[in-house]
């Protein structure tokens, strides 16, 4: 991508001040800021915490070293101070963001907001206003298609970036480290991450051990599914660190909703039916998820149609399967993609009519309703448009495209979203009735 010097070089940008929250474990930032510094823009960031001031160690920083009670009133005082007319962070769910956040709105300041891509590898997400029910994309089919067609066409692959192990594990392992025994400079900064990561990397290392083993027991229990005619379901669990998980579903844990898919499948599933629960891949292990799915699965009376896998690729795995289960995952976008039934079950964009099977888990396992692959087409080109631009983290060329397009996003000027629009009382009554309210 090439970026706009007329945008970046305009009076406007030069008018422009950024203030700079947590972003991903990544040089991204920072290299941004530079881009838009460099262009005439004003630029801070507030580091929270030592792993912060590692990935930004520059001039242009302010550190927040109070309690998080302090952050309300240390936040305002530097959007005033700086006369801030943008906010940049990555998630909207951590304390102090949704704290800044909520305070940005008030005041007028443009929101922006970025996570992995749901689109991968080769999008990350940058979205106007927040995410979830603050991402400003159309909730019915019918507006998806009339924007669409106002677009030009677009693809779903931002570009080949495959993922460099080095560039995912190193800045994750030296960010937590120094936060982990850094006990001065940051004292009383509120991590948003549920583990100790000294624990979580043995964890890891002994997965890594193991890895050889688990690949070879899915294989084996993907080989004797093929044999078997009957229907197959597949529910890719999710991170139970997820703020998806903790915040944005009624579950607020992946058990209760492994408990909730579980019992409506042991009720209404075909006899014959089998469900594949699947690992996710980053998953360290601390929940037990596959002794918590022998056990349910033996008090309900269906041991032998269950299987717990630990690897094989999901592209396998949806080739294999009949219909998906998902709270929200982005598997669900990519089993869409693969022509296959999706029953969400909490608040997701791509939980459209046409899009999802809209019917009742229940109703699910038995006559799984396949997506209209038109209607996905057009809601792909305006979730690119909207919330996705080009790039990875994860690899050089990705993260040199990363900077390209967050900088030339970030140039494009909009108007401020002044409040949440938050989910309908219906589509709140209608996921609560999937799961505990």
């Amino acid at each position: 991508m090439n970026i706009d010097a007329s945008v970046l070089g305009s009076d406007e940008l030069a008018e422009r001040s950024f203030v700079f929250l947590q972003g991903p474990l990544s040089p991204l930032y920072r290299r941004v800021g530079r881009k838009l510094e460099a262009a005439g823009a004003q630029v801070c960031r507030i580091n929270f915490c030592l792993g912060d001031a590692l990935h930004w160690p520059s001039l242009n920083t302010v550190p927040f070293r109070g309690r998080p009670r302090q952050w309300p009133a240390f936040f305002r005082d530097v959007l005033r101070h700086l006369k801030a007319t943008d906010l940049v962070c990555h998630g909207d769910q951590r304390l102090y963001h949704r704290l800044a956040i909520e305070m940005a709105r008030r005041d007028g300041v443009r929101v922006h907001v970025s996570e992995m891509g749901l689109l991968r590898p080769g999008y990350m997400t940058l979205c106007r206003n927040g995410l979830g029910s603050a991402c400003p994309m159309p909730r019915d089919p019918v507006q998806v298609r009339a924007q669409a067609h106002m677009l030009r066409k677009t693809t779903a692959s931002g570009g080949e970036f495959p993922t460099r192990f080095t560039m995912q594990a190193l800045p994750d392992v030296v960010y937590n480290l120094a936060n982990y025994f850094d006990l001065l400079a940051f004292p009383h900064y509120q991590k948003h991450t549920l583990y100790n990561p000294v624990v979580e990397y043995g964890r890891w290392i002994a997965k890594l051990v193991g890895r050889r083993h688990q690949e070879r027991r899915a294989a084996a229990v993907m080989k004797r599914l093929c044999d078997e005619p009957a229907p197959r379901f597949l529910f890719p669990l999710q991170l139970e660190g997820d703020f998806q998980i903790r915040t944005q579903s009624q579950f607020g844990s992946m058990i209760p909703a492994l408990r909730h898919v579980m019992e409506s499948f042991a009720r209404s599933a075909p006899a014959s039916a089998h469900l594949v629960v699947k690992e996710h891949p980053l998953d360290a292990g601390f929940e037990d998820f596959g002794g918590v799915l022998k056990r349910l699965a033996r008090s309900l009376g269906c041991a032998q149609r269950v299987h717990f896998v630990q690897g094989g690729p999901m592209p396998a795995w949806l080739a294999l399967c009949h219909g998906v289960v998902t709270v929200n995952s982005t598997a669900g976008l990519e089993a869409l993609q693969d022509a296959k039934p999706v029953k969400c079950l909490s608040p997701t964009l791509y939980d459209l009519p046409g899009l999802t099977d809209q019917q009742t888990l229940d109703g699910f396992w038995r006559n799984p309703v396949k997506p209209e692959m038109d209607l996905l087409q057009d809601f792909l080109k305006v979730l690119i448009a909207q919330t996705q631009v080009p790039g990875s983290i994860h690899h050089p060329g990705g993260l040199t495209t990363a900077v390209e397009s967050f900088v030339s996003k970030l140039a494009c000027t909009f108007e401020p979203h002044q409040e949440t629009s938050g989910l309908q009382p219906d589509l709140q009554a209608h996921y609560e009735s999937e799961g505990r309210a």
